[in-house]
C-alpha cells in the first residue's frame, strides 16, 4: 500500500502585501481624499456667501439682472430677472439647434451624394471641403467666421442678395413669413391638410405592404397635403380676407433695416460656423451608407434602366 502523501501547506500573505487589500485600501483613501475635496469647497462657497450676504439657494433666480442680451427671442430687459436671463439662454440654444441641425442635414446630404458623383468637378470639389474643413478646430472657424461678418459694410452699404436678404455690419435682414390678419380662419386647412397627407400616407403603406412591392408614399403625401394648405389659402383669400401668411421684405430707413427679421452678427457666424462644419461629418455618414448598399443592388437598378437619381432615390 502506497504511502499517503500530504500536501504542502500554504503559508498566509501578510495583508500589507496582499494585492486585493492593497487596492481596498487605495479605494478608500481615493474616496476620503475626494470628499475632502468637495467638503472642501462647499465649506469655502459658503463662507463666500455668507461675506456676501447671500444664501445658497435659487432665490437669486427672482433678482434683476441689470445687463441686456442682444439676442432674445423671448421678450427681455435689463429689468429681467436672472430665471428670464436663463430662459433666454435655453431658447437661444434651441433656436441655434434647430436651425442649424436643419441646415447641416440639408447641405452634409447634397455634400455626400456629390462626393459619388461621376462628375470630376463636383466630387472633388466636395472632397475638398471635406477634408479641408474637417480638420480645422471647430474655435478657429467660428472666429474666422465672426471676423468675416464684422467686415460686412455699413446698413447704407448692405450688400443686397436679390432685394430679399442684406448683409451688414449690424446682422443679416431677410425676409420673414408673418402671420395675416386671416390666419386664425386658415388654421383648420392647416390641420385638415396634415391629417389627409397622413392618411393617404398610411393607406399607401399598407397598400404597398399587402402587394409586396416597393413604393414611395412620402413625397406624394407630402404633395397632398401641400396642396390642401394652399388650397386653404386660396379660398380664405377668395372669400374677402387677406392672405393668411405673408412674406414681409425688411425696408432700409435712414440708421437700420425695419420689417422682416434681422439676425445679429454673432449668431449668423455661430450658425454658419457650426452648419459648415457639423455638414462635412453628416455628408461622411451619407457617402458611407450609400456605399453601404451591395453592389448587385445598384447594377440591378442599371439593368432596369434606372437613371442614377431614379436608383440613389428608389433603391439605394
Amino acid at each position: 500500500m502506497a504511502a499517503g502523501t500530504s500536501s504542502p501547506q500554504r503559508t498566509s500573505i501578510p495583508f500589507y502585501r496582499d494585492t486585493r487589500i492593497i487596492a481596498i485600501i487605495l479605494q478608500v483613501i481615493f474616496a476620503l481624499a475626494v470628499i475632502g475635496g468637495l467638503w472642501f469647497l462647499y465649506t469655502n462657497m459658503i463662507e463666500g456667501l455668507r461675506k456676501a450676504n447671500l444664501l445658497p439657494s435659487l432665490s437669486f433666480l427672482s433678482l434683476p439682472t441689470g445687463f441686456a442680451i442682444s439676442e432674445s427671442v423671448i421678450p427681455y430687459s435689463t429689468d429681467s430677472t436672472y430665471g428670464q436671463a436663463f430662459q433666454v439662454g435655453v431658447f437661444n440654444t434651441l433656436r441655434i439647434a434647430i436651425v442649424g441641425i436643419i441646415l447641416a442635414t440639408l447641405l452634409g446630404t447634397v455634400v455626400g451624394v456629390f462626393r459619388l458623383s461621376s462628375n470630376w468637378l463636383l466630387r472633388n470639389l466636395a472632397t475638398t471641403y471635406v477634408e479641408i474643413v474637417r480638420n480645422i478646430p471647430l474655435l478657429l472657424q467660428l472666429i474666422f467666421w465672426f471676423l468675416l461678418t464684422k467686415d460686412f459694410p455699413r446698413v447704407q452699404e448692405s450688400i443686397n442678395l436679390g432685394g430679399l436678404l442684406y448683409l451688414h455690419n449690424r446682422g443679416v435682414a431677410m425676409a420673414w413669413p408673418r402671420q395675416g390678419a386671416d390666419f386664425a380662419a386658415w388654421v383648420p386647412w392647416l390641420w385638415i391638410g396634415l391629417a389627409v397627407g397622413v392618411i393617404f400616407y398610411v393607406v399607401r403603406r399598407v397598400q404597398f405592404a399587402r402587394r409586396d412591392r416597393p413604393g414611395v408614399a412620402a413625397p406624394w403625401a407630402l404633395l397632398i397635403a401641400g396642396g390642401v394648405i394652399l388650397l386653404g389659402m386660396v379660398v380664405v383669400r377668395l372669400t374677402g380676407g387677406q392672405w393668411p401668411l405673408f412674406l414681409e421684405i425688411p425696408e432700409l430707413t435712414r440708421f437700420n433695416f425695419v420689417g422682416g427679421e434681422t439676425i445679429t452678427p454673432s449668431f449668423a457666424a455661430l450658425l454658419i460656423g457650426l452648419v459648415v462644419y457639423t455638414a462635412t461629418y453628416i455628408s461622411e455618414i451619407v457617402r458611407s451608407g450609400i456605399q453601404a448598399v451591395s453592389k448587385g443592388q445598384r447594377e440591378a437598378a442599371r439593368a432596369l434602366g434606372l437613371t442614377n437619381g431614379q436608383a440613389l432615390r428608389l433603391v439605394i
